[in-house]
Formats: structure tokens, sequence, C-alpha cells
């Protein structure tokens, strides 16, 4: 009995460390952003001028109005984003970008990231549309050029996937999974076991 008394003690003392040691770390993580953001608010505008802007191709991308309502849509989509500045921003917080461009610039590159996430999301829905339509290979451009400008959307990857799968290019669907493991780690677990079932059904259907 003595012995069980002094082990509950021991776990409980134990307990009560780990308790104040995470709440001191998590008090010690809040100081540093505050004191991190208290720095970013004050951070002096920088040239922004040599960021990785995106030129959308336009006029080498299958667009063909008139053929059908919803893809004339997309395309008006399209037509309308590559005329704003796109940036891809997607790996700052807002803190970093405030800190490494300026507070002053933190608006602007906000809109420039919206239209990067428009401009992700139109190229996908517009492939799908396509790949639905049968045209393929006009699907399958579109698709190529999202992911080749960092599209994060797995409907991009999938339908990519399934226009290789019909067309038996088991290499072009072993590439998009290594794109996936290098650019996309985070998502790579959801990405990959979906694309493989799309792989093989195809060789077993």
């Amino acid at each position: 009995m003595p012995t069980i008394l002094c082990l509950v003690l021991l776990f409980c003392v134990w307990l009560r460390y780990e308790r104040k040691k995470a709440t001191k770390t998590d008090t010690e993580a809040r100081e540093a952003f505050i004191n991190t953001e208290k720095q970013a608010q004050i951070a002096r505008k920088k040239d922004i001028s040599n960021l990785n802007y995106i030129t959308v191709p336009i006029h080498t991308l299958p667009i063909q109005k008139g053929v059908d309502e919803t893809l004339d849509e997309y395309i008006d989509s399209l037509l309308a984003i590559s005329g704003k500045p796109i940036v891809n921003l997607s790996n700052y917080a807002n803190t970093e970008l405030k800190l490494n461009y300026g507070i002053a610039n933190f608006d602007l590159l906000s809109q420039y990231d919206e239209n990067y996430f428009s401009l992700i999301h139109t190229l996908t829905s517009y492939g799908c549309s396509l790949y639905e339509t049968r045209r393929y290979e006009d699907a399958r451009n579109i698709l190529e050029y999202a992911v080749s400008i960092g599209s994060d959307i797995k409907l991009t990857f999938l339908t990519l996937a399934k226009i290789y799968a019909d067309h038996n290019e088991d290499t072009k669907i072993i590439e998009l999974e290594n794109h996936v493991k290098e650019m996309l780690p985070e998502k790579s677990e959801a990405f990959l076991s979906q694309i493989e079932k799309i792989r093989y059904y195809q060789y077993f259907e």
C-alpha cells in the first residue's frame, strides 16, 4: 500500500510539473508572438517589385469562348484575374508579410495573394469542367499549368491523375506523386492515397 501511495504521489508531482512547464511554454510563445507583432506593426515599407509575380499565359492556354456558358464564365474570370498583380504568398503568415515588406504593403500584398487564390481555384474549376465535357487535352493543359504555379487544391491533382490514368500514362502519375511529396508534404498523405486509387483502378478495371 505505501508503495502504491508513493507512486501516486510521484505521478501527481510529475503531472503538476508538466502542466507548469506547458503553461510556461505557452506563455513564452504568446509573449514572443506579441513582441514580433509589435515589430511588424512598425516595419518600414520595402520594395516589392522583385516578388515572384505570376503572368498568366492567356495566349497559350486553351481558351475558346462560345462553346459552353459555364466554360465561358470561367474564361471571363481567367481573363479578369490575368490583368491583376498575382503573387503566391501562402507560405507567409500575416506577421511575416508585415516584417518582410512593411506594414504599408500588407493590404496590397494580401490582395495579390487573394488574386492568386482566385486564379488557382478558377483554373481548377475550368479544368474539371473541360474534363467533364471530354476535352481531355485542354483540361490537361489547364490543370498542369495550375500545378506548375503551386496549386494545392486536391481536385487539381485528382482530375489530372484521372487524365493520366485514362491514357495509361503511369510515368506522369508517378511524377505527379513526386511533386506532391516534394512541394506539398503536409498534404501528401491525403492526396497520395486517392491518386493511388485512381492509378490502380485503371489497371484492374
